[in-house]
């Protein structure tokens, strides 16, 4: 905290005082538990899964059974949400009797020193693409992305977003008009995409982080693994998903991470027919595509 104050008090807002004190959290389990200890996967999600049936035990209007949705979401999504979120997700999905998709929902302000934007729909081609695009139109800066794929194939993205200021999003009239344009966009994923014309910041410049694409092939899941370095700049996941629709990947999964000024992000992706990227020529269309936007920006 110190450190990120004393380079620029305005660097400092609640996305980072989330992240410190997860860390702190965390760190503190772990001491506690021994690290010799550490806590059991099936452990961790079977209590994931009890604490969030706690919180909507009591709700009532629900359309189908909330075990049933789980079910189909794997074990992954247990282990990176919180009770908290699966609570929020499995409501704002079950609570319905009509679903029409997508299904978008926003809370202002969360446990993760962000505004939350969920999306809820069948699996399409370009969907994280112009979910992205959008979002970086509307001046959001993305600061955490979770992109999950059910066995039913509907997939459960999550954003969490900043305004240009660093604070969350704030006011009836701005989440509405996040809603409508995600509705309207991801309603329309046919139409052809212009770029993003938003401003990127020139400050990060002083530190460049040279721009790295990775690729190894998980065979078991039948994906490709894209892992990208880079420096964290305004629209960076827009570009990804530009690079992602313009030579034919398919997203099926996504861990993004930020440190610092450093980007860390791993793409799960696939071809046209949902298999492995075995073409070379569209691998080096990703890593080209990808490289060339980000340095531009």
């Amino acid at each position: 905290m110190a450190d990120i104050c004393g380079t620029n008090p305005k660097l400092w807002n609640s996305w980072k005082d989330a992240l410190i004190a997860d860390l702190y959290g965390k760190t503190k389990l772990a001491i506690w538990r021994g690290l010799e200890n550490p806590i059991d996967k099936a452990e961790r999600i079977a209590e994931s899964r009890k604490a969030s049936l706690n919180l909507i035990k009591n709700q009532s209007g629900l359309r189908i059974n909330p075990v049933e949705l789980w079910d189909s979401l794997g074990e992954d999504y247990f282990i990176r949400y919180s009770p908290d979120e699966i609570a929020w997700h499995t409501r704002a999905i079950t609570k319905s009797n009509s679903i029409k998709f997508p299904l978008i929902a926003v809370r202002e302000f969360t446990f993760r020193g962000g505004t939350e934007i969920f999306i809820y729909t069948k699996d399409q081609n370009n969907l994280f693409s112009r979910t992205t695009y959008t979002l970086d139109r509307l001046g959001l800066n993305i600061v955490d992305a979770r992109i999950i794929t059910s066995s039913n194939n509907f997939t459960l993205d999550t954003f969490i977003v900043l305004e240009k200021t660093g604070e969350p999003v704030k006011g009836r009239d701005r989440v509405r008009e996040i809603r409508n344009a995600l509705k309207q966009q991801l309603s329309s994923l046919d139409e052809p995409l212009r770029k993003s014309s938003s401003v990127h910041s020139s400050k990060l410049k002083h530190f460049p982080i040279p721009t790295r694409v990775f690729f190894s092939q998980d065979v078991n899941n039948s994906r490709t693994i894209m892992e990208v370095t880079a420096t964290d700049r305004s629209g960076f996941l827009s570009s990804i998903g530009m690079a992602l629709e313009f030579c034919g990947a398919t997203l099926q999964g996504a861990k993004i991470a930020t440190y610092g000024e450093r980007v860390e992000d791993i793409f799960f992706i696939t071809d046209e027919n949902n298999q492995i990227i075995t073409d070379e020529i569209k691998l080096e269309c990703l890593e080209n595509s990808i490289t060339r936007s980000l340095t531009d920006n």
